[in-house]
């Protein structure tokens, strides 16, 4: 059964590449489809994953900004009723805002990006875009590092964490980055022209603090230590430790009293052995820190301490607080020690708390609906679909003008209070009257599929990680979740389904407990296979409610393809699914019972994905696997594989794929040749990607980009960068010789000869690009699912 162990991997924070452009929500109009950006639209309900550090203009209140851990960021200028999103290398790190001009504003990823025109358009300021050389990626994330002419750092993984726009002169910037060479902080006195490097540190920097618009110095706090930084002289005083009582510091805020006018400083301790979190303030400029309890556990919580992951306060008022709590146990309306989530405020400095939104109560298992969903909210779909359930609190965002305006992010959501948290209200979709669901344009979940009703061209489905199965009968406008069936356990992630072609209503499923499969970080952790449950599911009312179909899978069972033989007959159909970690099994049976089907295979059981063959052959990726033993990871990694069964997956027989072609991640075989076949790769990968080796450092060599057979695998050659990250590729099964594919890159490309030349598909601009799908109402028009970004729609 899934667990909170599991439900955490949702919060690894992803990474990476290229600029903007992005989706704005749908229109007022009930029925309208969001607003095409460029070519491009993107479709969905809306929310679905992790979002952070929401970040309110202290020109406009109506000015918001927030990143999700996608590689997405989101920003909004009518107050959460419509989003576009933005896409930087490296995914947003920090957000800023010009204090003397409101249409210019900041975000740091892998390097420092500005717009001067409100968010609609963005450039590159550090590196700028004329001194980078090389743009390389590396590892299961294709994370990014710039090659450059100046002195911007150059490895893998660098991040901007903070920025910081001097008050009196905008042309003064300060940016914290973080790399494996260097944690410094960088300081250009041109408005970006040029860089040098302003304070160098041991730690990893937390934030770049001013505590007044008139002090010409700024504080400097990383996990353990602060230093004072003079903005006119850049040099910096010495390093003051802020001790084992306080540090490590995970975040630091400050406002100002308005009485006194004295700086008041919040910060969140992280206890790295226990996982807790604690609060501290300082009202002498951080010299020292008094522990703040905002919650007395009652003696039934035998000893577990609450846990705060986030503080945020208003710059006008540092009284006021609000305090995100992940965790706290408290007795419930059944008298029992439940666990409690949400956000704490205070007025008063501290001295008081309340709750303004509370939530939970039950378990921590987020599958289980024993708890209580917070009464002060005005919620869209996610309090229908996981009302009751742990929904862990993120972040949390005050206005820097006015303290009662809030903005607080969960697993799911971006809400909204006006009021100082007497009301909660969605800014990431909205129901309508009858139930049906519209997007705002915060769409930040990965989705597999999107499928195409054969009885009704305006009934489509997306398979989703995290948020199940979504449906929409108008093409997209608007949407509907159906898991009514779907064990509990299971409806995290719809992989993928299958409409019978021939039976009206009636399609197959495969889902799994296990998100982001094929990402390495899901099987890190060698008991993965004894949480990771699911299986099959049938409905025969068009997706509206679900049967268990699994007869024979073992309990567990990530299911992540379904293919549908259209040559057997109706009401006995052959089916085969790949279980991940367990090989391939078929039905012959209208998949009311299965058989494993794996003779053949190598160690590596990782079936990922099954594609049919016109002439009936079967083809099967498996992806990269860890070996355990012990429950220590062992150094002989196993590599993808593309296997082919000529018999109905009674016998498999390798596709032996050229040495150096390590990552498989899809298959696609063209509809006119069946023996002509195209292999989308991965790239090299790090050792670390696999789990925890001393030597994780160490690079596993691959050549990445597409590889292209003309006789049915026997001989290959590549026929893309092979230095590329690519997850999919289609052919065009009208023109053939048209194929797309997409990349973790920020990029898709088009080939009108069959892959020997390529043209990038302008106008989308998603870093992490899943699969190519040819729309069967207009094969000019192409979607594309994306690792984060839901799903796009465009004319290429």
């Amino acid at each position: 059964m899934a667990n909170l162990t599991l439900r955490i991997l949702l919060l690894v924070v992803a990474l990476f590449l290229f600029i903007p452009t992005g989706c704005v929500a749908p229109s007022e109009e009930a029925d309208a489809p969001g607003e095409p950006v460029g070519d491009w639209t993107v479709l969905g309900p809306g929310g679905g994953g992790s979002t952070f550090i929401p970040t309110i203009s202290p020109h406009d209140p109506a000015t918001m900004l927030v990143r999700c851990d996608m590689s997405g960021a989101y920003l909004t200028r009518d107050g959460g009723k419509q989003w576009k999103m933005l896409n930087f290398p490296g995914g947003a790190q920090a957000f800023a805002f010009d204090p003397s001009n409101p249409e210019t504003m900041y975000v740091g990823a892998t390097g420092v990006h500005r717009s001067t025109d409100g968010g609609r358009t963005w450039g590159m300021i550090f590196p700028r875009d004329d001194t980078v050389v090389e743009i390389q990626s590396i590892n299961d994330h294709a994370m990014t590092s710039y090659v450059t002419t100046d002195n911007f750092p150059q490895d893998p993984g660098t991040t901007v964490r903070s920025i910081f726009i001097d008050p009196a002169n905008p042309d003064h910037i300060l940016a914290a980055i973080s790399s494996g060479s260097v944690n410094g902080v960088f300081r250009s006195q041109n408005a970006g022209k040029a860089w040098d490097l302003a304070l160098e540190s041991a730690d990893r920097i937390v934030r770049i603090l001013s505590l007044s618009d008139s002090e010409r110095s700024v504080l400097v706090f990383t996990r353990n230590s602060w230093r004072i930084l003079d903005l006119d002289t850049g040099e910096a005083g010495a390093d003051n430790a802020l001790g084992p009582d306080v540090a490590p510091i995970s975040w630091v805020e400050s406002g100002l009293d308005p009485a006194s006018g004295s700086p008041l400083l919040w910060s969140i301790r992280q206890d790295n052995r226990e996982g807790d979190g604690g609060l501290l303030t300082s009202l002498d400029r951080g010299r020292s820190w008094r522990a703040v309890e905002p919650i007395d556990p009652p003696a039934e919580a035998e000893g577990r301490r609450p846990s705060f992951n986030y503080v945020a306060t208003s710059r006008a008022d540092g009284r006021v607080a609000y305090l995100v709590c992940n965790r706290s146990w408290e007795l419930n309306e059944r008298g029992e020690v439940g666990l409690w989530y949400g956000i704490l405020k205070t007025v008063d400095a501290g001295e008081s708390w309340d709750w303004v939104y509370r939530a939970g109560g039950g378990s921590e298992d987020y599958t289980i609906r024993d708890g209580w969903a917070a009464e002060n909210v005005k919620d869209s779909w996610v309090r229908e679909a996981f009302e009751g359930e742990f929904i862990a609190a993120i972040n949390v965002g005050v206005s820097p003008k006015d303290p009662d305006l809030a903005v607080f992010t969960d697993w799911y959501r971006v809400m909204k209070t006006t009021d100082g948290g007497e009301l909660w209200e969605a800014t990431y979709a909205e129901t309508l009257p009858d139930g049906r669901i519209r997007s705002r344009g915060l769409d930040v979940t990965t989705c597999y599929g999107i499928h195409f009703d054969p009885f009704d061209q305006d009934h489509i489905a997306i398979s989703y990680t995290d948020i199940g199965y979504f449906h929409s009968y108008d093409r997209g406008k608007t949407w509907k979740r159906s898991v009514e069936g779907v064990p509990p356990a299971w409806d995290n992630t719809c992989y993928w389904m299958q409409f019978d072609p021939e039976v009206k209503s009636k399609l197959w499923s495969a889902w799994s407990s296990l998100h982001d499969i094929p990402k390495l970080k899901m099987i890190r952790n060698p008991r993965w296979q004894e949480f990771a449950v699911g299986g099959v599911c049938v409905s025969t009312d068009g997706g509206n409610s679900w049967t268990v179909s699994s007869d024979g899978l073992p309990e567990t069972s990530p299911t992540t393809s379904l293919v549908l033989d259209p040559t057997s007959p109706v009401n006995q159909r052959v089916l085969y699914a790949a279980v991940y970690g367990q090989g391939v099994y078929k039905s012959v049976d209208d998949g009311k019972s299965w058989q494993s089907k794996s003779e053949g295979l190598g160690r590596n059981l990782n079936a990922w994905e099954l594609v049919l063959s016109p002439d009936g052959a079967l083809y099967l990726v498996i992806t990269h696997n860890t070996q355990f033993e012990n429950g220590v990871a062992l150094p002989d990694l196993l590599d993808g594989e593309v296997y082919r069964s000529t018999d109905g997956a009674e016998s498999w027989q390798k596709v032996q794929l050229p040495e150096g072609s390590r990552f498989p991640n899809s298959i696609s075989v063209d509809p006119s040749d069946p023996k002509r076949l195209y292999v989308a790769l991965w790239a090299s990968m790090m050792k670390a990607d696999f789990g925890r080796f001393e030597d994780g450092r160490t690079l596993l060599e691959s050549n990445g980009g597409v590889l292209m057979s003309e006789d049915a695998g026997a001989n290959w050659k590549p026929v893309f960068d092979s230095k590329a990250y690519v997850y999919g590729t289609t052919v065009d099964p009208n023109q053939p010789e048209r194929l797309y594919l997409v990349t973790f890159h920020n990029s898709a490309y088009r080939s009108e000869d069959r892959g020997n030349t390529w043209q990038k598909i302008p106008g989308y601009s998603f870093r992490w690009g899943h699969r190519p799908i040819i729309d069967p109402l207009d094969p000019e028009w192409l979607y594309i699912t994306t690792f984060g970004g839901s799903l796009f729609h465009g004319k290429p």
